[in-house]
């Protein structure tokens, strides 16, 4: 299924675009749904910053400042589609690729399939439209910051019914995106 290409020479480095990301992230990664396990991973896990606590200069300053040898360093980003990560050209030039995962307009459309709302969520008033975290919230009462949370979502989310939900979400969201090499979530699971 994957549109996603690595061999066994490839070093990946996942960074998401914030914390409800990589918790996704996680919950795939431990349930082995994806294309690549932890030992593909630099340091065999999912970059410690997101794009909100400055992942560039992280980047810059503790982890392209090594040397892979002859790896293939791939940097898998899991994103909206409005997010662009800066980093020198210096510390690029250590990349074999750059990807984005995307997954517009938020992560949290996931959530609105697994629990059945997309038709629910589809048929908003245009006057009264709300982003999927916001839409999840009124749905259930709570904050949209408890959307995002790691308790709310690993909670809801086992690695099967998460690929249930990218599949579904998948099946629904045909968008083609700006970049040659911009791909979906479901182009990543095995």
């Amino acid at each position: 299924m994957s549109n996603y290409q690595m061999n066994e020479n490839t070093l990946i480095l996942v960074g998401c675009e914030g914390n409800s990301e990589k918790y996704y992230m996680e919950i795939l990664l431990e349930a082995d749904k994806l294309v690549f396990s932890k030992t593909d991973l630099f340091e065999e896990e999912i970059l410690e910053k997101t794009f909100n606590q400055k992942l560039g200069k992280y980047l810059e300053s503790s982890v392209l400042t090594m040397d892979f040898g002859t790896r293939d360093v791939h940097l898998l980003l899991i994103q909206d589609n409005d997010v662009s990560l800066k980093i020198k050209a210096l510390y690029k030039e250590k990349l074999n690729m750059i990807v984005k995962v995307i997954t517009t307009p938020e992560i949290e459309m996931l959530a609105i399939h697994h629990f059945g709302l997309f038709q629910k969520y589809t048929n908003q008033k245009k006057s009264n439209w709300r982003k999927p975290s916001k839409f999840l919230a009124d749905e259930f009462g709570m904050k949209a910051s408890r959307i995002k949370s790691k308790q709310f979502i690993k909670a809801t989310f086992d690695g099967d019914c998460l690929v249930t939900a990218i599949k579904a979400y998948a099946s629904k969201n045909k968008q083609k995106y700006k970049g040659k090499d911009d791909i979906r979530l479901v182009d990543i699971l095995k």
